[in-house]
């Protein structure tokens, strides 16, 4: 159910009584009720909010997104002007996580037709069955990106916002504003970040190729101790115990990471729930490892593993390439929880660990299999 909210003053008029009525709600709710329709607020979107239990979440509904009023176009138009097909068109919006679209029904903007249509014409090197299936990972991901977001602003910004508003209400309308403010600066940063992000998986291909074929070192080849690091069944451990509690955990283990890093380490990014980091030698590697381990395990947390890798590696941008990079991500993805996986190489340079040999294992992308040691991190 809703919290109690107090009272903003009396109910203007049947109408709103007469919703509140229908809905059955309590006195509170019903001043929340003539609070919304002021603020514009559909009969239509205060039923949605209620059957969720969050009726003050009616305050958002149909608000929020200007781009909502300039979605025009239909699926039929945008395969009659040689698109894809509404059939197909549907099927993407499914893959996507939403509602399948009717035909007929103007539910795109004309930058989302555009590119419809243009997909349409690129059937050949883009298939349908391929273009969903990025779309699944695309609504997945983004699914997820908008829950966080919601859950943090919520959570954190709601309630600063009731300490400088007088009522529920001014609250509500000062949490749709600042929401407002946010929410046009959310697609050029996603855009960026997607792009940054396909440039670095192309060059990332374009080394490991070229790798392939060099006889020797590539130009900006570095030798250096690559770490991944993160937290096992991370996903699952927040879809059962909620954002909130998930948040918690990687702010814990970012700070926790910040200051058991040792003075040659460096953070080169952060990968969810994990990062890479980078090390001139695999001893300090090793080091921070235990030292981030040690203090992430908590009884009810998941458990951290890793992987880690000493080779060459090309450094650009801040970033590192090739296939050092892979190994150390394999080695890591592979690994149990409270697990170091580690090369060879790390084993022989750092003898006076307790390191278990786990035999080869074969790694995706690798031709030839990888002689594996493990350290225990508990």
């Amino acid at each position: 159910m809703a919290r109690k909210l107090k009272r903003t003053g009396p109910l203007d008029g049947a109408a709103p009584r007469a919703l509140a009525n229908e809905l059955r709600l309590d006195p509170d709710e019903r001043e929340l009720v003539a609070g919304l329709q002021r603020l514009g607020v559909t009969d239509e979107q205060v039923r949605e909010a209620a059957e969720h239990g969050r009726l003050e979440e009616a305050v958002f509904a149909g608000s929020l997104d200007p781009e909502r009023e300039r979605r025009t176009v239909s699926p039929a138009e945008i395969e009659a002007e040689g698109g894809l097909s509404v059939q197909e068109i549907q099927a993407s919006m499914q893959a996507f996580g939403l509602a399948m679209p009717p035909a007929d029904e103007p539910c795109f903007t004309p930058e989302e037709a555009a590119a419809f249509r243009e997909l349409g014409r690129l059937e050949n090197i883009w298939p349908p069955e391929v273009q969903r299936e990025v779309s699944r990972v695309y609504g997945q991901a983004l699914g997820r990106i908008a829950q966080t977001e919601f859950h943090v602003f919520h959570s954190r910004v709601e309630p600063f916002l009731e300490e400088i508003t007088s009522s529920p209400l001014e609250t509500l309308t000062a949490l749709r504003q600042a929401f407002g403010l946010l929410l046009p600066l959310a697609d050029p940063l996603l855009l960026g970040v997607h792009r940054r992000k396909l440039e670095q998986e192309m060059t990332q291909a374009a080394v490991w190729e070229v790798e392939s074929e060099a006889d020797g070192l590539l130009p900006g080849a570095v030798e250096v101790s690559l770490l991944f690091l993160d937290l096992r069944h991370f996903t699952s451990y927040a879809n059962r115990y909620g954002d909130a509690t998930a948040i918690e955990i990687v702010d814990h283990l970012g700070s926790t990471v910040a200051r058991n890093l040792g003075d040659t380490g460096r953070r080169v990014k952060q990968l969810g729930d994990g990062y890479l980091l980078a090390y001139p030698d695999p001893r300090a590697a090793i080091d921070a490892t235990l030292a981030i381990a040690g203090e992430m395990r908590r009884k009810d947390w998941p458990k951290m593993h890793a992987g880690l890798h000493h080779g060459h590696a090309v450094f650009r941008d801040g970033d590192y390439y090739g296939r050092a990079v892979n190994l150390a991500a394999r080695l890591q993805g592979i690994a149990d929880s409270n697990q170091l996986l580690a090369t060879a190489g790390v084993a022989e340079a750092v003898p006076d660990r307790p390191w278990e040999p786990v035999g080869e294992r074969n790694l995706l992308g690798f031709d030839q299999p990888i002689a594996v040691f493990a350290l225990s991190l508990s």
